[in-house]
């Protein structure tokens, strides 16, 4: 049995003990064959000949500013002239110049800006980290409370 592949080895069956027959290449260094029966190598090849568009037909990207104004653009139509305030609520949660992701309350809103200038714009409630994260929080809180009080009784300020 021979590989599709010219740069692999041949590789044989063996059988086993209990009757199956397993399939090892002579070389185990040998290149791995892809389940289109290209190899690597074979892929790099295909990849590297000249492209069928030319060089008119590219798509240029837009700047990371632009994309920053146009995602803030987008993040003030959707949430009002006033979302980063802190009586809005909406916190940045993390982003850069092609996404931001805000919470209030229950809800994410994710917006996404891609390489050519459209915005999509994803709500969704919290995920089951933010809300383990959330509960992590309120028992440090807890916890350090508890053992504040605790040290000021031993200390003798809270008798």
């Amino acid at each position: 049995m021979t590989a599709l592949c010219k740069h692999a080895a041949p590789r044989r069956q063996y059988p086993t003990i209990s009757g199956r027959t397993i399939v090892r290449p002579e070389n185990l260094y040998s290149p791995p064959v892809l389940a289109s029966g290209y190899c690597p190598q074979q892929i790099v090849k295909f990849m590297s000949t000249d492209s069928p568009l030319d060089s008119s037909s590219e798509i240029e990207p837009i700047a990371p500013e632009k994309a920053r104004e146009i995602l803030y653009a987008a993040i003030q139509k959707r949430l009002g002239e006033h979302w980063n305030d802190e009586e809005s609520g909406w916190r940045l949660v993390t982003g850069h110049d092609y996404m931001a992701r805000l919470t209030r309350g229950r809800r994410n809103i994710d917006f996404f800006v891609d390489l050519l200038g459209a915005v999509t714009i994803e709500e969704k409630a919290i995920g089951p980290a933010q809300v383990q994260g959330r509960i992590n929080a309120w028992l440090l809180l807890g916890a350090s409370l508890l053992l504040a009080l605790l040290m000021g009784y031993l200390s003798g300020f809270l008798r």
